[in-house]
């Protein structure tokens, strides 16, 4: 059985990462989530590259971070704890 992927509004996910991490790092101020970058898809992940900038201690501090997300329409496990 073959899963047809599907497109997924990447600007949509980056909003609601820049959301996550702002609220799952809170000591990280003016996060800001630069455009995801997808080296690889599959059927059991999708994998994302994310450059993140944000300010703890007075300065810049960049991170690059990696993004796993179920495949957008389905996959090959009935759920995903990702």
């Amino acid at each position: 059985m073959t899963v047809a992927a599907q497109a997924r509004d990447l600007e949509a996910v980056r909003d609601g990462l820049q959301r996550w991490l702002a609220a799952r790092h809170p000591e990280w101020h003016d996060v800001r989530v630069g455009p995801l970058g997808k080296p690889t898809s599959g059927y059991s992940s999708e994998t994302m590259l994310v450059d993140v900038l944000h300010t703890a201690g007075g300065a810049d501090v960049p991170e690059l971070l990696v993004a796993r997300l179920p495949p957008a329409g389905g996959g090959i496990f009935p759920d995903y704890d990702l």
